[in-house]
């Protein structure tokens, strides 16, 4: 189906499954367990997308611009563990091998690259499924072109459905609300310190990332469990 196309949270993949999956390794002890949770999850989506383009985002290596907005931006948060960062590139690299184009974007945050790529496939009419776990997704949601998927259990959450499991309306967001360090920013802005993406161009038709990076408010609010 090319009038719509489903925009991967790697990150968010990578972590549901590092939790979900036992501690798998190769008889060297190279870390799979990961590895295998995701590319389940991803061939799963790959057979039930109907053709539609599939991208997947990463996020980059490094600090990103919202440490520089705010300097304890997610600070009390834990480093990768060793054993899930070993498994990253042979990940990135099963991507790549089924076809599904990959983008990762220094000092830009994967929650912004997505946001990037939904304004984009709402711009040119074509429907966005978003495959995450993160609530701070849910505010992307639109009816009747953008909506969120469920990683595990596949459900599909527009507007109507966001209310009934957060309490919060389309012009509401939902962020960590028991992260201390991520706090409000108003309104989306764009930013033009992003190169072009051919990625972009080729399943979007003709757009790239340049100039058209979008920021997401970051947010902490109380609804529901």
């Amino acid at each position: 189906m090319k009038d719509r196309i489903f925009i991967i949270d790697g990150s968010s993949y990578l972590y549901r499954a590092y939790h979900a999956m036992p501690p798998l390794t190769t008889s060297t002890g190279q870390p799979t367990g990961a590895i295998k949770g995701v590319t389940n999850m991803l061939m799963t989506l790959k057979k039930d997308s109907e053709g539609s383009p599939i991208i997947v985002v990463f996020d980059a290596k490094g600090k990103t611009f919202r440490s520089d907005i705010y300097k304890e931006y997610k600070a009390n948060r834990p480093p990768m563990p060793e054993d899930l960062r070993e498994q990253l590139k042979p990940l990135k690299d099963i991507c790549k091998a089924i076809g599904f184009p990959l983008i990762e974007i220094e000092g830009v945050e994967a929650d912004d690259v997505i946001a990037t790529l939904v304004r984009i496939a709402k711009d040119k009419k074509v429907k966005a499924v978003v495959s995450s776990l993160d609530k701070d997704l849910m505010q992307l949601v639109e009816d009747p072109g953008t909506t969120i998927m469920n990683t595990m259990t596949h459900q599909i959450f527009n507007e109507e459905k966001v209310f009934e499991k957060f309490g919060v309306t389309r012009i509401n967001t939902v962020g960590e609300e028991f992260d201390p360090n991520i706090h409000q920013a108003v309104g989306v802005v764009d930013s033009d310190a992003v190169p072009d993406n051919q990625v972009v161009e080729e399943c979007l038709g003709g757009y790239s990332l340049h100039g058209r990076i979008i920021r997401p408010a970051m947010v902490r609010v109380s609804g529901k469990n």
